[in-house]
């Protein structure tokens, strides 16, 4: 019993080094909503970024499992009838996303994350910005899902990407205005790998 586990090891271990992981680094736009449960606020996005790096873990020639860790600036925009207001939002996300390939180049992709709250401000009527961190809680797991394609040839370690990130749970730790608070957030990505077979 113990041969025929290590057998089927060694042929995983062969099989993901024959898909030829490797590293990559990624970056893009973010189009975030911080969404507000009470319905006494109207929330709308904001253009923010995100930068990072990935490890590929190749599965046979058409599967793979991407770790990450991403640097993210996301938030929204708010009003009430009365004040108006922004909030800023610093994340680290890492996502694990279970990548296959479906049809020339073309991937889907999905999985959990961790997102890791750096640091979180709110401005109102235009104002300074204040800290409230103190609210919220330090990290929240969700998910991630999306598609991206692989260029051929000689560009084969180029990728473009667009994921969907989104919270199981509310990210404040206390009651706030807004009510249970989420991230929603779009990213579009370039990026980049150092292995270039897969």
């Amino acid at each position: 019993m113990k041969q025929f586990i290590l057998t089927i090891c060694i042929a995983i271990t062969g099989n993901a080094l024959y898909a030829q992981s490797g590293f990559g680094a990624k970056a893009g736009a973010n189009f975030s909503k911080l969404q507000f449960s009470s319905k006494n606020y109207s929330t709308k996005s904001v253009v923010g970024v995100h930068a990072g790096l990935f490890y590929k873990i190749g599965i046979g020639e058409k599967a793979g499992i991407q770790p990450e860790i991403n640097f993210s600036t996301e938030g929204n925009k708010w009003s009430t009838t009365t004040t108006t207001g922004k909030v800023y939002e610093s994340q680290v996300r890492v996502p694990i996303v279970f990548q296959y390939s479906v049809f020339k180049g073309i991937y889907v992709e999905a999985g959990p994350q961790y997102s890791l709250l750096v640091s979180i401000k709110q401005s109102k009527n235009g104002g300074d910005k204040e800290d409230i961190r103190e609210f919220y809680k330090l990290g929240n797991f969700g998910y991630a899902f999306g598609a991206g394609f692989r260029f051929p040839g000689n560009l084969s370690g180029l990728r473009a990407g667009l994921r969907y990130n989104g919270d199981f749970s509310k990210i404040n730790s206390e009651p706030v205005g807004g009510g249970e608070l989420k991230n929603s957030v779009v990213q579009v990505s370039v990026m980049y790998s150092f292995s270039k077979k897969k």
